[in-house]
Formats: C-alpha cells, sequence, structure tokens
C-alpha cells in the first residue's frame, strides 16, 4: 500500500481539526485525555453521512464539547443522576450551557431506558454512562436497532479498573455485534456489523 499525497494531506488536516477541536474541549471539566480524544474525533470524522452521534453519558460535557466541532447532529443523554454524580448540579449547567453554544446538541436529562431514538441513524454510539455491567452492554443493546451499517460504537474506560464495561465488551464481541477497530488508551471502538 502506497501512501499519497493526498493522503498526507487529509491526515494534516484531521490533525488541525483535532487541534482546534480540543482546544475548546479541553477548558471543559472531564476525564478524557488528549490521546482518547484524538482517536475519538478521528472515528467521529469517519461516519456515514448524514447519520448522527449519540453520547451516553456526558458528565460536564469535555468529549460532548469535542464531538461537536464535527458538525455532526449530535444527542447526548445523561440522567445526571445526585446519587451516582458528583456535583451534578454543575455538571448539568456545563451540558446546558454546551446544549445552547452548539446548535447541533441536544441534551436529554433523561436515564437512557426513557430516551426514544427518532432522529436520523446513528453513525457514533458513544457509551460512557454507568460502567457497571450490564449497564454498557443495555446501553448499547438500546441504540443497536438505530445503528447504521459501518457506523462505530466507543466504549470509554475500556480498562482493569472497569470490568462491567469489559464483560460487556466481551459478551457482545460474543454475539459478534461488532468488528474491532481499535482498543487502546481506555477505549475500545468497533464497527457494526450489518
Amino acid at each position: 500500500m502506497f501512501i499519497t499525497s493526498m493522503d498526507v494531506i487529509e491526515s494534516v488536516q484531521i490533525q488541525n481539526a483535532f487541534l482546534i477541536a480540543w482546544s475548546k474541549a479541553q477548558k471543559v471539566p472531564g476525564r478524557y485525555l488528549e490521546r482518547q480524544a484524538q482517536k475519538l474525533f478521528e472515528f467521529a470524522l469517519k461516519i456515514p453521512k448524514g447519520t448522527s452521534i449519540v453520547e451516553v453519558g456526558s458528565y460536564r460535557g469535555r468529549s460532548l464539547t469535542l464531538l461537536a466541532q464535527s458538525k455532526n447532529p449530535i444527542i447526548s443523554v445523561d440522567p445526571l443522576n445526585p446519587k451516582q454524580v458528583k456535583d451534578a448540579a454543575n455538571a448539568a449547567r456545563s451540558l446546558e450551557r454546551i446544549s445552547k453554544q452548539y446548535k447541533n446538541v441536544e441534551w436529554f436529562r433523561v436515564p437512557r431506558v426513557k430516551y426514544l431514538h427518532k432522529g436520523s441513524l446513528i453513525g457514533l454510539l458513544h457509551i460512557d454512562g454507568d460502567h457497571r455491567y450490564p449497564s454498557p452492554m443495555d446501553d448499547f443493546l438500546h441504540f443497536e436497532e438505530h445503528m447504521a451499517p459501518n457506523s462505530f460504537v466507543v466504549f470509554h474506560d475500556f480498562n482493569e479498573r472497569h470490568q462491567g464495561v469489559r464483560r460487556a465488551i466481551k459478551e457482545l464481541s460474543r454475539r459478534k455485534k461488532f468488528i474491532k477497530e481499535y482498543s487502546g488508551n481506555s477505549l475500545f471502538i468497533g464497527r457494526i456489523v450489518k
């Protein structure tokens, strides 16, 4: 396989777009690190045309702000349950501000089970909500029927500390729900098989 000058130009353009997006996202409190954010952003730019992004679990909105720079329509679903989320009131204010600042972002303060997806097919599903099993798997299964062919699912916190996320990915992989595209930096990214 040969690398062309167009490949290099495209790579530089993606890197420049990421640096601009990251300069905005890193101002928002959150747990996404730059290496993770770069990979998430790269896959957000690869989603099928005319599809949307759904993020389950936005906390204060760092990854949401990053994804908003992709210009795709984005749905954020996070109930910010005060029993589970430290500083839920400040997190809610942050997500409200982001959804007003970016016209392509809508935030729903509801549990995933109460959100009914009615928009375009989903090109990227970002799962970063409750990390206890079976929640990550249930998040995926809730949105699966709305996923476009060749779309992506991204699980954040794919590491030893969050065994619920690892177990969900193992079970979904066993069921052949997706093919692994990337694994590293506490991220797992799969391509949807349809």
